[in-house]
């Protein structure tokens, strides 16, 4: 893990610089991968993470270079909006709440708001894609049924790591 997230902290240098934006994009890979690891191990995303994490995201989301408040707002209102759409319809349809959890209804918020628009889209679309191919990887591997639960979360974080790394709209 130390590794992975020392290479994603150069690779964040090599395309920021030594700048304000990368303290910024340093600060919320840091908290992504706090998400991911806890998420990996426990199968929870934490309200202690999560709740600050958004209210800097707010905060910071007028100060950064290239992602107005606007964008954030709106990458926020799409990923969570979406996220707690399919929260509630879980639990509607499926009568379960491990389907979708509502950690998962936070992260995404956290990640709209530090992706902004259409970079949430983009985190969205990687990170469900991604999830999806490890669920069916896991049914086939491992025999694991359509009702077994995975840390959803872990893939939600690789789609949004992957926006704040190369997406040219943050610069």
């Amino acid at each position: 893990m130390e590794i992975s997230t020392g290479a994603l902290f150069a690779a964040l240098f090599l395309r920021l610089g030594l700048s304000w934006l990368l303290a910024v994009c340093s600060l919320y890979a840091a908290i992504l991968v706090l998400v991911f690891v806890v998420d990996l191990e426990h199968r929870l995303i934490l309200n202690v993470v999560t709740f600050p994490s958004i209210v800097l995201a707010v905060v910071l989301g007028f100060l950064v270079p290239g992602l107005s408040a606007l964008s954030g707002f709106l990458g926020g209102l799409f990923y969570g909006g979406l996220f707690l759409a399919l929260y509630i319809l879980s639990v509607i349809i499926y009568k379960r709440e491990d389907a979708l959890g509502q950690g998962d209804v936070k992260l995404a918020l956290f990640i709209g708001l530090i992706t902004g628009m259409p970079g949430a889209f983009i985190a969205a679309l990687i990170g469900t894609l991604l999830g999806a191919v490890v669920g069916l990887w896991t049914m086939v591997v491992r025999r694991a049924s359509s009702k077994s639960t995975m840390p959803y979360g872990t893939s939600l974080v690789i789609g949004a790591l992957l926006v704040l790394v190369w997406s040219p709209w943050i610069k």
